[in-house]
């Protein structure tokens, strides 16, 4: 009799996978957790302590607050509402209640705001905040042109590097301005006392209506830039002009803010230090006919007013007599416009 041999199964091997997932997802939901505690408390700082910056930092949010929160034009007036965009040049440029004073004296009752930041010539995106805030203006006088239209294809996002990162991570620039506080306040009298300096210069900047004195990079006596200074750069030979992107989005946008609210534009000359460009033409022709025919906005006078260095602070901005004199300069451009409802 033949035996039949029985092959026995090798036992089952049981996984036991409730260990083995919670010992993988416990560590990332840890790290998620701690970062996300770590995002709300960066995202927190700069609320929490808005002056702790450098100065030009410390303006740049401080106007983007008050805008988006409404807080810049006066809603129960009869005035006409001015808003003047422009970068730093016109926020130390432009003293908004010394044109209000002017236009006064001439029986014109206005209200103006100085919505000039320091580093950007974009105003679009400012005009668009004030609208969305409530505060519309009756007259925008813009200085710079609007952004041209970027390159975009498929493989190229919307938004550049360092707009992307600012988005994603806004408070990317906290500390290395808090190390710079940090160093630039030795010299100002310790951190505390630097910190509330800069809240009244941002106090100050509000009550005058957004105009702010660039005393940072003053560093002549009497705020005065010396007769014989110059910069390897300055072409005084040269004529400047503007360059405008006629098929910019940006320029659709804004040309439908300004009909759906019934805005008035004109653009209106910058300063420049005059030792560093030569005299303007005295109308910008090519711009003016993209002015013309893409834009109810007019142009006028040149580009911009060239100033003696006697007249600035630095090699950019003017100082306290340079701003005031830029302020008349511009007002009575203005005015024949503004006594005639903007026709």
């Amino acid at each position: 009799m033949q035996a039949t041999a029985v092959k026995e199964r090798p036992p089952e091997t049981v996984i036991e996978s409730t260990p083995f997932r919670a010992g993988v997802f416990r560590p990332i939901a840890l790290f998620l957790l701690g970062f996300l505690i770590l995002y709300a408390f960066f995202l927190a700082l700069p609320h929490a302590f808005p002056y702790l910056s450098t100065g030009s930092t410390v303006v740049f949010q401080a106007k983007l607050r008050d805008e988006a929160r409404g807080a810049v034009l006066p809603r129960s007036t009869s005035a006409t509402k001015i808003v003047v965009f422009g970068n730093s040049t016109i926020l130390a440029g432009l003293v908004a209640k010394h044109f209000d004073e002017l236009a006064e004296a001439d029986g014109l009752d206005t209200y103006t705001y100085n919505s000039g930041f320091p580093g950007v010539s974009e105003f679009v995106p400012q005009l668009k905040a004030l609208i969305a805030s409530g505060d519309v203006p009756d007259f925008v006088l813009l200085t710079k042109p609007w952004a041209p239209s970027r390159q975009s294809s498929i493989f190229k996002l919307p938004l550049s590097d360092n707009e992307l990162a600012d988005v994603i991570f806004p408070f990317r620039h906290f500390i290395r301005d808090a190390a710079s506080f940090a160093f630039t306040s030795r010299a100002r009298g310790g951190p505390l006392a630097f910190y509330r300096k800069a809240s009244r210069n941002i106090a100050q900047m509000e009550k005058d209506q957004g105009y702010y004195f660039i005393s940072e990079q003053s560093r002549y006596p009497h705020e005065r830039l010396p007769d014989d200074f110059h910069m390897e750069g300055d072409r005084p030979d040269l004529k400047g002009f503007r360059e405008a992107d006629a098929s910019s989005p940006e320029l659709a946008e804004l040309n439908a803010i300004l009909l759906a609210h019934s805005i008035k534009c004109f653009y209106v000359p910058y300063p420049q230090r005059g030792s560093g460009l030569g005299d303007p033409a005295p109308t910008d022709t090519a711009f003016q006919q993209i002015l013309e025919s893409h834009t109810p906005c007019k142009l006028l006078g040149p580009d911009y007013y060239r100033y003696p260095n006697r007249d600035l602070s630095d090699q950019t901005h003017l100082n306290h007599i340079g701003s005031r004199i830029y302020t008349e300069d511009l007002y009575r451009l203005v005015k024949p416009y503004l006594a005639k409802g903007g026709r």
